[in-house]
């Protein structure tokens, strides 16, 4: 009537992902080589995948410099982290006042317009780079489309 050998102190030996409970067995949690499996193939999990931003050093150094601007920047991050933006009606949702150029840039107001964040995505792989950030003026300096 046991499933399994006994061992010395008498308690059943039970194989590894089972569990007994009132004498029955059950499946315990899935092995961790089996999580990534999917019946899916990786480009039809899109949505499952969340934005990754890169160049935050240089958003680091520009809040450093710019104490007003540290909360509003880190918080549009925190915000772009969670999001699955798939396109742009998805940042337009979420964001009304951004701003698209050539090359799938787009252009981000911070803290009421006074500083700008431009970023470039890559829509099908979920990035975002940050390719400048700066304030208004900086920003009049520069070609938003090639930097």
């Amino acid at each position: 009537m046991e499933d399994g050998p006994r061992l010395a102190n008498g308690p059943r030996r039970i194989n590894r992902g089972e569990q007994v409970h009132k004498g029955r067995k059950q499946r315990g949690p899935t092995p961790r080589c089996l999580r990534s499996l999917s019946l899916f193939p990786f480009w039809e999990r899109g949505t499952l995948w969340h934005v990754r931003v890169f160049n935050r050093s240089t958003v680091r150094a520009f809040a450093d410099a710019h104490a007003d601007a540290r909360q509003p920047i880190f918080a549009w991050f925190a915000e772009a982290e969670r999001e699955r933006w798939r396109g742009p009606d998805d940042i337009k949702v979420r964001f009304p006042s951004a701003s698209f150029l050539a090359g799938n840039r787009v252009v981000f107001n911070i803290k009421g317009n006074k500083y700008r964040l431009v970023v470039a995505i890559k829509y099908e792989f979920f990035v975002v780079y940050v390719r400048f950030v700066g304030t208004h003026a900086e920003y009049d300096a520069i070609d938003a489309s090639t930097i």
